[in-house]
């Protein structure tokens, strides 16, 4: 279950680049190496750190991929 923060993380829209006028998350279910860019770049706009958004919601699928595998008893 999402924090309040990662639900905030994963909401932002992204204003710019490639994938402006989409959420992270839908940024990460569909080209998750241009959230891992973004955190490797330090990226601010408009006062929204764009990098630390992206590494919550990189972290969080992280966790979600090690809970699966640990459910399929795979880990």
């Amino acid at each position: 279950m999402a924090t309040a923060a990662q639900a905030k993380a994963q909401n932002t829209i992204v204003t710019f680049g490639k994938h402006n006028g989409k959420t992270l998350e839908e940024v990460c279910q569909q080209d998750w190496r241009y959230l891992s860019w973004l955190v490797d770049q330090d990226v601010a706009r408009n006062g929204v750190d764009y990098w630390f958004l992206a590494q919550d919601v990189l972290e969080m699928h992280d966790e979600e991929d090690e809970q699966q595998s640990i459910n399929r008893g795979s880990y």
